[in-house]
């Protein structure tokens, strides 16, 4: 019902914005905890894609280098294959370092090889990894929706609470307004 009397002010340089978020008009509606779960919810989801994603470039690019290798006795121009399915999973190893600060040259294997392998006999140390690695997965988003991951992760609370007190219409940039101070606070009290 009131969904109707919604204000909608976008723009060319928002439009897109807008659309990679939950249903806004659930958000405007009133349905401010289930919305931000939503948006939570999606975001993990993107980092499991993106690290599946990882996953198979790796896998690619192995099997590539591999394959390229062997034909090379058959056919001189199957090194060239190898050599990009090889540039291709150098690239992605040092791309991953860079954005989760370790070395993962291997599929489906996280950090260290010889920690993975030490993991594999010790029922504890496999059951602390899983939840580690779930934590670790945001890891895999873009900075920006990594941080807004952590802003919803820390403070889910207070922005339900804060953004049912918004008028409809204004809920949505109530929530990016903080989302921005929420990133510019963190960052001012990092280099303090």
């Amino acid at each position: 019902m009131q969904s109707n009397n919604i204000p909608k002010i976008t723009t060319k340089e928002t439009e897109h914005l807008r659309e990679t978020y939950p249903a806004l008009s659930h958000l405007e509606a009133g349905n401010v905890s289930e919305w931000l779960q939503e948006r939570k919810d999606q975001l993990f989801e993107m980092a499991r894609v993106s690290e599946n994603e990882a996953d198979m470039t790796r896998v690619l690019g192995l099997m590539a280098s591999g394959i390229g290798a062997v034909c090379y006795a058959v056919n001189p121009l199957a090194i060239v294959g190898g050599l990009i399915g090889g540039a291709a999973w150098l690239w992605f190893v040092v791309e991953h370092s860079n954005r989760t600060k370790e070395i993962a040259p291997l599929p489906f294997v996280r950090g260290n090889f010889v920690d993975a392998l030490t993991r594999a006999g010790d029922y504890d140390a496999r059951s602390n990894y899983q939840a580690d690695h779930l934590a670790n997965t945001v890891k895999f988003l873009e900075r920006q929706s990594a941080e807004e991951y952590a802003f919803l992760h820390a403070e889910f609370e207070n922005i339900g609470q804060y953004l049912t007190q918004v008028e409809p219409g204004k809920r949505f940039y109530a929530y990016r307004w903080m989302f921005g101070w929420f990133g510019k606070l963190k960052c001012c009290g990092s280099q303090t």
